[in-house]
């Protein structure tokens, strides 16, 4: 399904504080006829969006260039994408991207805010015709042959305190914004001290995590299956990396950004001489 490229047509400026880091940092999206590309301020480099750019993936996704690093950006790549954006100039003065509610509600708001205009020229889908599979830590990742293109994720969780959770939709920009782009990043209070020993998590909130404790869930839902719903988001900001739309049934089994980095560089590999 061929993709008309868009960019934003004002500047929007953003502040916030990064989930990891717990650091405070200020993003500017504006318009742009380059694709999607971080600006780093504070280092002065360009952080491409593209498979070559991917620099792991613990508990967020990280794009790197001539050692500039972006940290936790799939989100706001969800909901460039979701609002149809193809070419995007994001500047910030740090390394990881605001984690504002834990959704990427705020950035689609952002992007309305701005408002759309058209560029010339299309992007063509990858159509897929035969079914590509990902296995990565104990979660499978798979892409189906579909007329459409159509997003399923099956969570099962070892801890009891989440039942199994099935998300599905086709996908359209209505389905992204209602359905998907609410859905907050969750966690654990169990895995609590894990991360912190890791150095991770300093920037975790009431109001920016969707907490889960012995007792359930430490706020309201948002969306049905919200849990579940977000990691679809997580799916559709990191296979937006690959740079083009895909025509198929993205199917994620407990996977999560280690296999579906690797799928945007099974991808690109799988295309690089087309």
């Amino acid at each position: 399904m061929t993709r008309q490229r868009y960019t934003i047509q004002s500047p929007v400026t953003v502040s916030g504080i990064g989930i990891h880091s717990g650091a405070p940092v200020t993003v500017t999206v504006a318009p742009g006829d380059s694709g999607v590309q971080f600006y780093r301020s504070d280092c002065d480099t360009w952080v491409p969006v593209s498979p070559a750019s991917i620099s792991g993936a613990n508990r967020a996704t990280a794009l790197a260039n001539q050692g500039a690093r972006v940290t936790t950006p799939e989100h706001l790549l969800a909901a460039i994408w979701g609002c149809g954006i193809t070419d995007i100039t994001i500047k910030l003065n740090a390394e990881e991207v605001p984690i504002l509610d834990g959704s990427a509600w705020p950035w689609v708001q952002v992007i309305r805010e701005s408002g759309r205009v058209s560029l010339p020229g299309q992007i063509d889908p990858l159509v897929i015709k035969t079914p590509i599979r990902l296995d990565s830590h104990g979660g499978q990742l798979l892409i189906l042959p579909d007329d459409q293109v159509r997003f399923t994720y099956i969570l099962t969780h070892a801890d009891t305190l989440v039942d199994t959770q099935l998300c599905q939709g086709v996908w359209s920009e209505d389905w992204f914004e209602t359905k998907i782009a609410p859905a907050r990043t969750f966690g654990f209070a169990s895995d609590l001290a894990a991360i912190t020993a890791a150095g991770l998590g300093k920037g975790i909130r009431a109001d920016n995590v969707l907490g889960i404790d012995a007792d359930g869930y430490q706020s309201e839902l948002r969306v049905p299956v919200e849990p579940a719903a977000h990691k679809i988001l997580d799916i559709i900001g990191d296979l937006s990396i690959f740079g083009r739309p895909i025509q198929g049934h993205v199917l994620g089994i407990r996977s999560g950004h280690a296999a579906n980095l690797a799928m945007v560089e099974a991808l690109y590999t799988a295309t690089a001489d087309s």
